[in-house]
């Protein structure tokens, strides 16, 4: 069993085969994520401590008419009935993990894709008449791929 290989399957989640590759590059890999996901959750504390400077009140702008558990079960019909004709997806934490997106891609040659089920719903939704953004604030070398 490969050094990396700890609970969940992280050769699965990263897309390689770990075994195949010698001690040292398993090595350098484990401390690529464990670097990664040290950075992600640096990154969420910060943004953490910024919204504790803001009121209730202030934060109440950022709260949502409306909040579906999951983008899969919106009923984009009702939304085309209301007259709505631009749909906006962050891509980080609603269509794919941004903490697994940003370690994929920080490895070298490993794709970092948009999951399967999310093209079948843009290319549903842009033949409904929708127009659909994506949005992100992650690193343009990863949102472009």
């Amino acid at each position: 069993m490969g050094i990396i290989k700890k609970g969940e399957d992280l050769a699965k989640i990263l897309g390689v085969d770990l075994d195949k590759l010698p001690g040292e590059v398993q090595e350098f890999l484990l401390g690529q994520v464990t670097k990664k996901l040290d950075d992600e959750k640096s990154d969420r504390a910060a943004f953490k401590a910024e919204l504790e400077g803001y009121s209730d009140e202030d934060l109440l702008v950022f709260v949502p008419d409306v909040y579906q558990k999951s983008i899969y079960k919106i009923d984009y019909g009702k939304l085309k009935e209301n007259g709505i004709k631009l749909i906006s997806f962050d891509i980080d934490d609603t269509i794919t993990d941004s903490a697994w997106n940003k370690v994929r891609g920080s490895i070298p040659s490993v794709k970092v894709t948009m999951p399967d089920d999310a093209k079948e719903l843009f290319r549903n939704l842009k033949s409904m008449g929708f127009t659909v953004t994506l949005l992100t604030n992650t690193k343009s070398s990863i949102a472009k791929r």
